[in-house]
């Protein structure tokens, strides 16, 4: 039997293949090469557990069941069922219309496709008792059961079964199934890169293992780094070293959808005591941090601040979103869901103003706070997102005699926050005279790629504050192929149509290398990316997981499934929060977000959107540093997947790169 992935990755997979494992080996002893194993499948976020497939006798969807858990069984049963009907329909229409066409009998049934329960330690009586009181696995007769819904016990493993467990197996082949119903499977069943990817073990190279291995004399280290050269992995590696010591270490980046990523990479350094390396380890983005420092440093749990920024602006405090009582004080939120709130009523608002109240106070509270909110280490990802006033609240989170470790490449400062002048890290508590610890190669950048981004560098960016990534020695038979397309439209022009129109048309062309949880697209903004992920959605019937908030008519179907006393509360950017906090190499459907939120992410499949904006008047703005720095940093989030082949599509209006792009099409 065929396995996708391979065994080997499966195996990986330890926490859900506990006591699952005798199945694996019954289904692996029984099913010869004719088959193909699917472990796990994306299947468009559908996810069954396995789907066994054989081009002459049909196709079996498996989900495990581990008993005592009814609510469970039922959604486990429903899922199938939604599987069985979604495969014809959507994955592989030809199946319906051959059917339709042949053998109309059978169109609504679909006999080719089988559903089985697989409770590996359960009795057969056990779990037909359970089936049979939520009602599920009841049609007109026991053969009928028996044959298109089995179910896999204890007894059909331990006699070696294979007839009652994989039905379809008795025949020789079925006139019903078609290899070409198989090849419009395999698009979606395919394991993703990025899933491989999370299961592969860091390698760090001499440098990067001193650097994830020791400390400076006074406990401070900067690292920096180009595009792909491990800075994150040396910070994962750096935490677990700690962690596993018996350390507290406080993990913080600046961006909402990078710590979960960093957290990912934890679980793929070498570990002695996983136990230690995770229960120490506490990763968090900035904001929600400080949010997390006021509800447990001030009275009675909430954060409330006065705020002296909007009685400036004579706002009536009943006006102020989250007004607590008659101070016009306001319980500390995402600043993102405040602006959002205060944009609906009309009322101006001053960003700055909030988070540097936010930090200052926040500040205060923890130099008046006990010993026990302290770290041994704190460790920072994408420093240059950090500006002085940060700098000095993190270093107040440190015990006495701790850690402090930060990590940035100042080429994407998007923000245009990288002040960081000598004078300046002096002040921080860095040594004076200090130098930098440097990582120039990228390991992570296909090597036939590096020329281009460097070019890019070369040509937009101030040289004297840059750091370019340098090529990787390959080893023979490993040469890096990047495809490469730049489309470039007319000056200013809208991009969201030609967006969608490459990422349809290039999805065919990608099959043979990656799932559609492999492709990444990067919006310039949160209002484009809506626009395309709109249109994937209603015009081209693609899913995608986004973080751009609620699409056109998606937040009333979201109110009507909740409690209607959240409905007030329930604004796009808080939506937005909750898209960004379940970001992660996890998902299963195509991913979508903006520049900005990408930062420190990576993907073998890129389509990436360039479009300068406009002012009140329809005039586009100037370019500035951070909007080079943007889109410097969109085409460096690419990596070689598998087969070290990368792909990259890039969709541009802006005139400015008209001279570059022709580089990419020679």
């Amino acid at each position: 039997m065929k396995f996708e992935p391979s065994i080997d990755e499966i195996k990986k997979d330890q926490e859900f293949l506990k006591g699952k494992g005798d199945c694996f080996n019954f289904l692996k002893n029984n099913l010869n090469d004719d088959w193909e194993f699917f472990y796990r499948p994306p299947l468009n976020g559908l996810s069954p557990d396995v789907i066994l497939l054989n081009p002459q006798k049909g196709i079996q969807i498996i989900n495990f069941y581990s008993g005592n858990d009814k609510k469970h069984l039922r959604q486990l049963w429903e899922n199938l069922l939604y599987i069985k009907y979604e495969l014809p329909m959507l994955y592989s229409p030809r199946i319906k219309d051959f059917l339709i066409r042949r053998y109309p009998a059978f169109a609504d049934v679909t006999p080719i496709i089988y559903t089985a329960i697989a409770a590996p330690n359960m009795t057969k009586e056990d779990l037909l008792e359970e089936t049979r009181s939520i009602g599920i696995r009841q049609i007109e007769s026991d053969e009928k059961i028996a044959e298109y819904f089995p179910i896999i016990t204890k007894e059909v493993i331990e006699c070696n079964d294979i007839k009652s467990a994989v039905p379809s197996i008795k025949y020789q082949s079925s006139i019903l199934m078609k290899h070409e119903f198989c090849d419009d499977l395999l698009f979606w069943l395919k394991y993703p890169d990025e899933k491989r990817e999370k299961h592969r073990k860091i390698k760090l190279d001499i440098k990067q293992n001193e650097l994830a291995t020791s400390r400076t004399k006074s406990g401070y280290r900067r690292i920096r780094g180009s595009a792909g050269s491990g800075k994150s992995q040396v910070l994962a590696a750096r935490a677990v070293n700690l962690a596993q010591k018996g350390h507290k270490v406080l993990v913080l980046t600046f961006n909402i959808t990078l710590f979960s990523y960093l957290k990912s990479l934890t679980h793929r350094v070498d570990q002695v005591n996983k136990s230690k390396a995770h229960n120490n380890i506490t990763f968090h983005y900035y904001h929600g941090f400080i949010k997390y420092i006021w509800k447990t440093t001030t009275l009675g749990g909430r954060g409330i601040f006065y705020r002296e920024g909007y009685r400036d602006q004579g706002i009536p405090h009943q006006d102020i979103p989250y007004c607590k009582d008659n101070y016009s004080k306001i319980e500390v939120v995402d600043p993102e869901e405040r602006a959002d709130y205060l944009k609906d009523h009309n009322i101006e608002y001053h960003r700055d103003i909030d988070f540097e109240i936010m930090d200052l106070r926040a500040l205060s509270l923890i130099r008046e706070s006990d010993e026990y909110m302290k770290y041994d280490a704190v460790l920072v990802d994408e420093g240059q997102d950090w500006d002085i006033r940060k700098w000095s609240l993190a270093r107040q989170l440190i015990k006495q005699d701790g850690e402090l470790v930060i990590v940035a490449d100042r080429t994407q400062d998007i923000y245009g926050k990288s002040s960081w002048t000598d004078e300046a890290m002096e002040s921080a508590g860095f040594e004076k005279g200090g130098r930098w610890a440097e990582l120039g190669v990228s390991h992570r950048l296909p090597n036939d790629y590096i020329e281009y981004i460097r070019s890019f560098g070369n040509r937009f960016m101030e040289t004297s504050t840059i750091f370019l990534p340098e090529p990787k020695q390959q080893v023979e038979m490993e040469y890096d192929v990047t495809h490469l397309d730049w489309k470039q439209l007319p000056d200013y022009e809208s991009t969201d149509n030609t967006c969608v129109d490459v990422i349809s048309s290039r999805f065919p062309l990608l099959i043979n290398e990656f799932n559609p949880s492999d492709i990444t697209f990067l919006a310039i903004d949160n209002t484009k990316g809506k626009s395309v992920v709109h249109k994937l959605k209603t015009q081209k019937n693609i899913s995608v997981t986004h973080t751009f908030g609620f699409l056109p008519g998606e937040r009333e179907e979201y109110m009507r499934k909740r409690d209607n006393r959240m409905h007030d509360i329930i604004t796009d950017a808080r939506y937005q929060r909750t898209q960004k906090m379940k970001f992660s190499i996890d998902i299963n459907n195509m991913k979508a977000t903006t520049i900005h939120s990408f930062k420190g992410w990576e993907s073998p499949a890129l389509v990436v959107q360039i479009e300068r904006g406009k002012d009140g008047d329809g005039v586009p703005v100037e370019v500035t540093e951070e909007y080079i720095a943007m889109i410097y940093t969109a085409l460096s989030r690419l990596r070689s997947g598998r087969n070290h082949a990368a792909y990259i599509y890039v969709i541009c209006s802006d005139p400015i790169f008209e001279e570059y792009q022709k580089t990419w099409n020679l």
